[in-house]
């Protein structure tokens, strides 16, 4: 449920994102990658401990960007968990803008690393290379009697958003 709640908000944000400026670029429209092409299941599971991770079915889709999910089993002592690629290449350096602009909502760039954006709260690294933005989002949650714990994903999240940045 939690998770569910999560990753309804990056949707939410992504399709901000794009109503703030995105949707009114111009130009025509280029051929998009497919999201579910940009990592293999074995490249996430490498970098989830060797989990089994389910093949990628498509996600939210809009006029701008395209998303792909993978679901990754338990695993030792990580929860269950989705990773989600979602690459833009219509307005990609609008909304990379505007989303550095949202640090109270928890964007941070990642140092050492141009062009990068990490949300701790949505488990989510955004990268922007060229007119291409992707974004990994990790998201891994366990539940006990007395809390939800999330998993830090970020290291993860920023070896898988390079693989799939070099395949656009």
């Amino acid at each position: 449920m939690i998770r569910r709640v999560i990753a309804s908000t990056v949707c939410g944000i992504a399709v901000t994102a794009a109503t703030l400026g995105v949707l009114t670029v111009p130009g025509h429209a280029a051929s998009k990658p497919d999201p579910c092409k940009l990592l293999k299941t074995s490249e996430i599971s490498k970098q989830f401990g060797g989990a089994t991770v389910s093949p990628g079915e498509k996600d939210l889709a809009t006029p701008v960007s395209a998303g792909c999910k993978f679901a990754v089993a338990a695993s030792g002592s990580q929860p269950d968990g989705d990773v989600t690629v979602r690459v833009m290449t219509t307005g990609a350096k609008v909304a990379y803008a505007g989303l550095k602009n949202l640090a109270s909502a928890g964007y941070a760039p990642v140092p050492g690393v141009a062009n990068s954006l990490w949300n701790d709260k949505t488990k989510s690294l955004s990268l922007l290379k060229g007119n291409t933005l992707v974004t990994v989002q990790s998201l891994f949650t366990s539940l006990d009697s007395s809390s939800v714990q999330t998993l830090d994903t970020q290291a993860q999240s920023l070896a898988l958003v390079k693989i799939a940045q070099k395949r656009v």
